[in-house]
């Protein structure tokens, strides 16, 4: 058994500023900003201070430049709906299902402009640039190859059928992984006029992939994230995973990997691929997303596009100073954390009730408990600074620390 700790509530401050973006469970990503996107916002993609995000109602460009107000500045109507978008040098690479590749210039972000097409066999799903090719999925007419040398003039190159359900792609050198449904496909494309299927590593159903150095990340649909070493690419097995609830979406940018699933966007540090454990966490329905240095840009289908920037959130004092109140009588006494406001229900104040939502969080912002009216016992926590929330829409706005 634990021994008590000699904890003792050193102070507990109103600082009038909240963290931005905890919810109850998150760990080292906090939202900075949210943007509505018309219909349901699926993959993206970002250069600079724009974000390109695939909708059933087209393309939108997003100007991010204000991560806090990100504002769509310009739109391209798609039919069908786009479902993939890569982004460089001012043009926008689109799938749009049974209407193949469209090429999108976003020079001037407020008037993105078609200036090339090509159709693809089937539904083109996703698109991945590397050199002067994009290399699409097309579902069941596999992945094919575009040279976009000339963007206003895009056109196939090669193609291989592999297991005929070709979804998410990534290109690491000379070889391009497929998410491939019931198997990862890896596809020698040295020349591209003439790809070869050269390996597979059975899956669940895999709908994205990432790579980063010699594993490949994938997202594996109900069976989680899944961890694929493919240091011979002719010999793809899976080394590790990473249950989830539907993995849908996966991406590695600067050596760090993201994960969409249906209930949480997940971040991992890609150096325990044997056992993949989360370094950051957020609570939100997540299907894509995209990132450019500690900022995270996440679709959530129906609710838009949203802003988390990876760290520790922090609260500081207000723009405008006053005194910090105090709050008093506050004790812990022998292991039993005591607040005015949490004795009884009767004591509970008009105004700011500190009610059974009440919660500690840790110094990043997520919860390690609840606080009801009565005791609450704390001796399970180890010393340290904690914050204090009086419910799940409140502000966090008072820090307790612990000895």
């Amino acid at each position: 058994m634990r021994t008590t700790l000699g904890i003792i509530l050193a102070a507990v401050l109103a600082l009038g500023q909240s963290i931005a973006g905890p919810t109850d469970d998150s760990l080292n990503l906090h939202l900075l900003g949210t943007c509505a996107i018309p219909g349901s916002a699926g993959h993206l993609a970002v250069e600079g201070s724009i974000v390109c995000v695939a909708s059933d109602s087209g393309l939108f460009v997003v100007d991010v430049s204000d991560p806090f107000a990100p504002a769509i500045v310009g739109r391209v109507a798609t039919l069908p709906r786009a479902t993939g978008v890569a982004v460089r040098d001012n043009y926008a690479y689109v799938t749009c299902r049974d209407s193949g590749l469209r090429v999108i210039s976003i020079a001037d972000p407020a008037n993105p402009v078609q200036v090339g097409f090509r159709d693809t066999p089937y539904y083109a799903l996703h698109v991945a640039l590397a050199d002067t090719f994009a290399y699409i999925g097309d579902f069941v007419a596999g992945l094919r190859i575009m040279s976009v040398a000339n963007p206003a003039n895009p056109y196939e190159v090669g193609f291989v059928l592999a297991n005929r359900a070709a979804c998410g792609v990534a290109v690491a050198g000379r070889y391009v992984y497929v998410a491939d449904a019931s198997m990862l496909s890896v596809i020698d494309a040295e020349d591209p006029t003439d790809p070869k299927l050269i390996g597979t590593c059975t899956t669940n159903y895999a709908r994205y992939v990432a790579v980063v150095d010699s594993f490949a990340f994938v997202a594996d649909a109900q069976g989680g994230m899944r961890v694929v070493n493919v240091a011979d690419p002719t010999q793809p097995y899976t080394v590790g995973s990473y249950p989830t609830s539907f993995a849908a979406h996966v991406q590695a940018t600067e050596g760090r990997v993201y994960l969409s699933a249906v209930t949480q966007f997940v971040t991992f540090d890609p150096t325990r691929p044997a056992d993949p454990l989360p370094d950051g966490y957020y609570d939100m329905p997540a299907v894509a997303s995209a990132s450019s240095g500690d900022i995270c840009y996440v679709t959530a289908d129906s609710e838009g596009l949203w802003i988390l920037k990876r760290g520790v959130a922090a609260a500081s004092e207000p723009d405008s100073p006053s005194r910090p109140r105090v709050l008093p009588h506050a004790t812990v006494v022998r292991g039993v954390l005591m607040l005015p406001g949490l004795g009884t229900r009767s004591e509970l104040p008009e105004r700011n009730s500190v009610t059974s939502c009440a919660a500690l969080l840790d110094a990043t912002g997520r919860k390690v408990m609840n606080l009801a009216p009565g005791e609450n016992d704390v001796r399970h926590l180890a010393p340290g600074v904690y914050l204090f929330r009086s419910g799940p829409a409140q502000p966090v706005s008072r820090i307790v620390v612990l000895r």
